[in-house]
């Protein structure tokens, strides 16, 4: 997960979590991003809002402090928002790998399909796909 905050705000160079200390935060209902917050030490965590739109408008007009996304959103938020800054701290949040992999649904009980996802998807090495991602976010509608 990254931070995303305003360019020109008070945690414009926050290097960790701790330099959050203060801030007003909240991210999107319903998901570990939200969960996430309290990872952040001394901040004051608002109610979670309805979707991701919501989050940058709070952000960006000054309601919140800082957010936490994933990588694509904060990526495709500053993209549409140059006043917004993402935040990469090196000791991150402690998020399970698997909350943050892309994934692939397959019907229940269809083991030929989902084996045969698996292998090719195992064929795609990380560099490959980080390549993709940074293309699908740089061709991505920057309208909701």
């Amino acid at each position: 997960y990254m931070t995303l905050v305003k360019a020109d705000g008070s945690y414009a160079s926050a290097t960790c979590k701790e330099d959050l200390k203060g801030a007003v935060v909240t991210s999107q209902q319903g998901t570990k991003m939200y969960d996430t917050l309290s990872q952040i030490p001394g901040a004051t965590v608002e109610e979670a809002l309805p979707d991701m739109s919501s989050v940058i408008v709070a952000l960006t007009s000054g309601r919140i402090d800082a957010t936490i996304v994933e990588k694509p959103i904060g990526l495709a938020a500053v993209a549409t928002n140059p006043d917004l800054k993402m935040l990469d701290f090196e000791q991150g949040y402690d998020v399970d790998d698997s909350i943050t992999s892309i994934s692939i649904a397959v019907r229940k009980g269809d083991t030929e399909r989902l084996d045969a996802f698996n292998n090719k998807l195992k064929e795609i090495d990380d560099d490959t796909r980080a390549e993709w991602m940074d293309e699908a976010i740089k061709n991505q509608p920057s309208e909701n």
